[in-house]
């Protein structure tokens, strides 16, 4: 994974800034102001012929669809190791690769006391606050759709598929996120501020079931990180893990993809009646 290059100035100092309030009418989430939106979205584009998923869950929908945000839905990961290579190197230490990859999915916290460890002079609030708000600022500029994503919520959404995000980012980076998914996608957002035990424990893919008024083990889960496929593994939902920053070892009761374009009514079919699929074979 190639690490965003910094050519700004080194941030040795904090200054925090007050969070504006936001209200929206998601269960339990606040939203962004829709002027806030980013002015650049790049919804899915390649070379090829666009991808036109094309769904009827001929045995049955189900009752909702969980969906992971960074890495799954969008490629942030370079975001986030980028802005900790940069806060780690202001104070004079070294982030590598392999650092920012052992971030993947973990709550932020986690990695605020790695960064501690590696001579950031700051409180965990403080080193937290200082990544989410640079993480924001490119999300501002641009949200990296991953491949088939923005159509997949987009056919689904039009289904009238119950979806919620659970992701492990905070409410302002998901705000804006959502600000530019198709509108009405999401019916119920958790995110990390707002449970006490992050993923890997299931209490966000059960927070989420709850908030939707679904039984979890009636959902399935997408999922690109250990911590995250773990989480949604031991709440009970069907789980399909997207190959993004890190490989995804085979385990029991995971379904794997390589991207979202592999969706189709046979893998959903397959996966409800409680087989698995596995597109990634001997790459893990």
């Amino acid at each position: 994974m190639h690490i965003l290059a910094y050519d700004g100035p080194v941030c040795p100092n904090f200054a925090s800034s007050a969070r504006p309030e936001l209200t929206d009418p998601l269960v339990g989430f606040p939203h962004s102001d829709p002027t806030d939106s980013p002015n650049i979205v790049q919804p899915p584009a390649s070379e090829a012929e666009p991808w036109s998923p094309s769904f009827t869950f001929p045995e049955g929908a189900p009752a909702a669809i969980l969906w992971d945000m960074d890495g799954t839905l969008i490629d942030t990961e370079p975001y986030w190791m980028g802005s900790e290579a940069e806060l780690v190197q202001s104070f004079g230490g070294r982030w590598t690769d392999d650092d920012g990859l052992a971030m993947v999915g973990k709550p932020l916290v986690d990695g605020a006391l790695i960064m501690q460890d590696r001579g950031v002079d700051m409180t965990i609030p403080e080193i937290v606050e200082w990544i989410v708000e640079r993480v924001g600022s490119h999300l501002a500029r641009e949200v990296p759709w991953q491949p088939g994503a923005y159509e997949t919520l987009q056919v689904l959404r039009d289904l009238g598929i119950p979806m919620a995000l659970v992701t492990a980012s905070y409410d302002s980076l998901a705000a804006t996120f959502i600000d530019t998914a198709p509108a009405g996608t999401f019916d119920a957002v958790v995110t990390g501020e707002q449970v006490a035990n992050g993923k890997p424990h299931p209490e966000p893919y059960l927070m989420a079931a709850e908030r939707l008024g679904v039984e979890i083990t009636d959902c399935i889960a997408f999922e690109d990180s250990l911590p995250g496929v773990a989480s949604a593994l031991a709440s009970g939902a069907t789980t399909i893990g997207v190959r993004s920053a890190v490989p995804i070892a085979p385990r029991p009761g995971l379904s794997r993809i390589r991207n979202l374009t592999q969706l189709s009514d046979d893998v959903f079919t397959a996966v409800r009646s409680g087989q698995t699929v596995d597109f990634l074979g001997e790459e893990h």
